[in-house]
């Protein structure tokens, strides 16, 4: 998992069937999930976790 710089970020969900030339969009998505990146300076090695 990487730090994200300190934010508001959202993620858009899509579903599809086909192969990535011929393809059928079902659903769309816009900002299915929102969150917010809290940046710390205590957090090391890869995934942030204090030692």
């Amino acid at each position: 998992m990487s730090l994200l710089p300190s934010g508001k970020y959202s993620n858009t969900v899509a579903l599809a069937n086909g192969t990535q030339e011929v393809h059928k969009q079902h659903h769309w998505i816009h900002d299915a999930v929102l969150f917010k990146s809290e940046l710390s300076s205590v957090a090391s090695g890869l995934i942030g976790i204090p030692s």
